[in-house]
Formats: structure tokens, sequence, C-alpha cells
């Protein structure tokens, strides 16, 4: 069932049920006391529909504040389609899929011997590229710079990289798998975005574009 369609369902389910308590009060006021309560539950339906269907995107109320901004990015088989069109690039408030981690690894056996020699671990090690990414044109030219946290058995364990160009890479080597942390500082918004990913480590991983 589209979106639309289950938002319709609740502008009825509300105005069905609002209609059932004023019947009820005007007839039966000796069963229904009719709050203030009664009629928030019956306007929840509502709220809900309007949600849904994309009138209001921030709901604010009882201390607690919730913004609906989920991702537009189509969904198919077509992994080379076009970048969308950046709708966010005036506003402060970003999709949470403005912004994203991607990485790849692999293992060279011919570089063994020097990495092992390098962190004096005798264990597998493996080559890691992490870049950032957007789905959005000209998405990347807003980042000012990408502060990288890797696991704290690092000899550099913080890591930034300026250049928008190779999409902030990040070049290091592996001996196991953790979650990365990248801060994304922007140009023109002051608070950095926050990102996350688990490094896998493949013997042979996928390209990045």
């Amino acid at each position: 069932m589209k979106r639309n369609n289950i938002s319709l369902w609740y502008f009825i389910a509300s105005g069905l049920l609002l209609i059932l308590l004023f019947i009820i009060q005007l007839k039966y006021p000796e069963i229904l006391e009719l709050e203030t309560k009664w009629l928030i539950i019956a306007l929840v339906p509502l709220l809900v529909g309007i949600i849904l269907k994309g009138l209001v995107r921030k709901v604010k109320g009882f201390g607690i504040e919730l913004e609906i901004s989920p991702s537009s990015k189509p969904i198919g088989d077509n992994e080379k389609e076009e970048k969308l069109e950046d709708v966010y690039r005036d506003l402060k408030k970003l999709p949470a899929d403005y912004y994203y981690i991607n990485h790849t690894s692999f293992l060279r056996q011919q570089k063994q011997d020097e990495f092992k020699k390098r962190t004096k671990l005798n264990r597998p090690h493996y080559d890691i590229r992490v870049i950032i990414d957007s789905y959005y044109n000209c998405a990347l030219s807003r980042i000012k710079y990408v502060k990288y946290y890797l696991h704290k058995n690092y000899p550099e364990p913080i890591q930034l990289r300026s250049n928008s160009k190779n999409k902030f890479c990040l070049k290091e080597i592996a001996w196991g798998e953790y979650v990365i942390v990248a801060k994304v500082y922007m140009k023109d918004i002051s608070k950095p975005i926050i990102l996350e990913r688990y490094i896998t480590l493949w013997d042979s991983g996928p390209r990045l574009d």
C-alpha cells in the first residue's frame, strides 16, 4: 500500500474516532466524561497521517523532539545511476544519508613480511581504503576536512584528510576488524557530522568508485 493511501486511512480513523466520542458525550454523558486526554488520543492518528504525508517534518511535545528526514535515494538495480540534485544545499538540516562512509580492503601476500615487521604482530595484514561519499551533487565540496578515529592500537589513531578530489581517502593497514568513526567538518555548518562504519577485512574487497 502506498504511503498516501496509508495516511488517508489515518485521517479517516481519526475523524471517525472524534465523531464517535462526540456522539457518546451528547447522548450518554454518564458513560464517558470527555476529557482533554481523549481528544489528544483521537488526534494521534491524524498527526501520524500528516507526518507520513510529508506535511510536517518535525513534531515537538512532551519534551521530545522528533525530526523525520528519511533517505530520498531511489532504490534499484542500477548502481551507476546519476547523483541526486542537492536540494539540501542551503539547509542546515541534512538527511541521514547525505554523507556516508565506504571502504574496501585487500590482502597483499608480498607485503606481509614488511607489515609484520612494522607492527611486530604475526597475523595477516590488510590494506584498507576508507572514503567519504554522497548521493548528492557537490555535497563533497561542502566539506572542509574529515577527522578519522581509528582503533586505539594504531600509532596514529586520529588522522585528518582534506582532499575532496579523492573523497578524503584514508589509506592504512589493518590486522583486525573494528569500527571506524569519522567526524565530517563542513564549511557552512558549525557542528561536525559523525559517521561510523564497521571495517570488514576481505582478501579482495569491492572496488571503490
